[in-house]
């Protein structure tokens, strides 16, 4: 072979292997990349754009501790297009031991705001392996669920006959009330 040709030779392979590893971080790079955790509160809400009302938002399911073994969860639908008017429906699954009847109201509160809701409507309730699972809804008005957004340690106070229960927010849902506070009511 003559010096041009292995020369040729050389320069080729140089190419072909420099080539190679530009595909390769190409296909693969976009999969190793991973961004880093940025506290984005998009996992925690949907939206759905419906035309002349302008967006609906559903905040998924957060929870709430009670003082036994009681838990509740929350999931929030409203829409909102230029202003907070009109409503947001508040639903809350309830999980206790003992069948969950007889509720009263429930209020929402936090350091800044107290929100009533004695017009509760039961959705439904079953009896599960654990216990029971009683599912009810109830309405505020859309700006009272904005100045509870204000302040992030919030407090549902579910009454039942004469009893009064208490559900606090942890460190993780006051984490999500934070970001969803951040993303959806500036």
């Amino acid at each position: 072979m003559k010096k041009s040709e292995k020369r040729k030779q050389g320069i080729f392979s140089v190419c072909t292997i420099i080539l190679f590893f530009i595909v390769s971080f190409i296909f693969f790079g976009c999969y190793l990349i991973r961004p880093g955790t940025s506290g984005s509160a998009k996992p925690l809400y949907e939206t759905f754009y419906v035309g002349n009302e302008g967006i609906q938002y559903f905040i998924k399911p957060l929870k709430f501790k009670g003082e036994k073994y009681e838990n509740i969860y929350i999931d929030i639908v409203f829409r909102h297009k230029d202003e907070f008017k009109d409503s947001a429906t508040i639903n809350i699954s309830i999980f206790t031991q003992d069948p969950f009847l007889g509720l009263n109201k429930i209020d929402f509160e936090n350091d800044s705001i107290l929100v009533n809701s004695s017009d509760i409507k039961i959705l439904f309730t079953e009896k599960h392996d654990k216990g029971n699972h009683l599912r009810v809804a109830v309405k505020i008005p859309t700006i009272s669920l904005n100045n509870l957004f204000k302040n992030i340690s919030w407090k549902i106070n579910v009454f039942k006959n004469s009893s009064k229960y208490e559900f606090i927010t942890d460190k993780s849902v006051r984490n999500d009330l934070s970001k969803l506070r951040e993303a959806i009511f500036p």
